[in-house]
């Protein structure tokens, strides 16, 4: 019999797997070069039990958007392409 809990991690692996299927060999998730497609998914990737999956994002995070001063943005003047709202 399944607890409540099984179809939950059963759906959170499945989103794991589907994320790291988009995920090539330098650690770029499809054509996506928006610094918002990676900041948050090497944390998940790596409690899933996905270490290389997640230092790739990692590593290719810091190539392609890490600044001089640490920051993370998709250009000098751009943060990112998306919106941001101040909660």
């Amino acid at each position: 019999m399944k607890t409540k809990r099984e179809p939950i991690m059963d759906a959170a692996r499945r989103g794991v797997s589907w994320l790291i299927s988009k995920q090539n060999a330098e650690g770029q998730f499809g054509s996506e070069d928006d610094v918002n497609a990676y900041y948050k998914d090497a944390y998940p990737l790596r409690i899933a039990g996905e270490p290389a999956a997640a230092a790739k994002c990692m590593n290719y995070s810091v190539k392609h958007f890490m600044t001089e001063e640490g920051d993370f943005m998709n250009s000098r003047t751009q943060r990112s392409a998306g919106s941001y709202t101040r909660y």
